[in-house]
């Protein structure tokens, strides 16, 4: 099943009703192509190894702004699936529509003793096959306000603490708490 397949099973009716009617009505599929030449040299200095897994919000939003003045870099939320699981809740980056995620990638099991997992790789443009990313996209202006109304890195679209303000209509950087 596609995450657009996901999200239309699982949101009937009309309305913002939930995250997924949400994404399933202003949300996009992020295709699977290589970041240029010039895209990948934005990301030349980046010291990915700080990236923990399990932190997508945090990890996306402390990358987005280390870009606030580049207006070819978004923060992104919405669903992220690869070939062997449900989709989940995820954030990344988007640069021209292209996913770079600091969270996910191709990882290794380490041998049984340690039970530890490697990251080889970061997704940086180019997904593994049968992996799919689908979300909506936030100016560093919404990234910040989050930051400030929580004092964490917290998901923009599952803000149940300030009643889902995009749901509702509003945009997070206009919001008061």
């Amino acid at each position: 099943m596609t995450i657009k397949q996901y999200l239309r099973q699982s949101s009937p009716g009309t309305g913002y009703l939930s995250i997924n009617s949400y994404l399933l009505r202003r949300g996009h599929a992020y295709p699977s192509q290589a970041l240029s030449v010039e895209e990948s040299a934005l990301f030349t200095d980046v010291d990915f190894t700080r990236f923990k897994l399990k932190q997508c919000y945090y990890n996306a939003q402390t990358l987005m702004m280390e870009f606030q003045d580049n207006a070819e870099v978004k923060y992104a939320e919405g669903l992220a699936a690869n070939n062997t699981q449900v989709p989940t809740f995820h954030a990344w980056l988007s640069v021209n529509g292209k996913v770079v995620d600091p969270t996910w990638g191709r990882l290794r099991m380490e041998p049984k003793e340690t039970l530890q997992v490697v990251r080889l790789s970061h997704i940086m443009g180019t997904l593994p096959p049968g992996w799919e990313y689908w979300g909506v996209e936030f100016s560093c202006q919404d990234v910040a306000a989050a930051w400030l109304a929580h004092e964490a890195a917290v998901s923009i679209l599952d803000d149940p603490e300030c009643r889902w303000p995009v749901l509702r209509g509003k945009r997070r950087h206009d919001l008061r708490r």
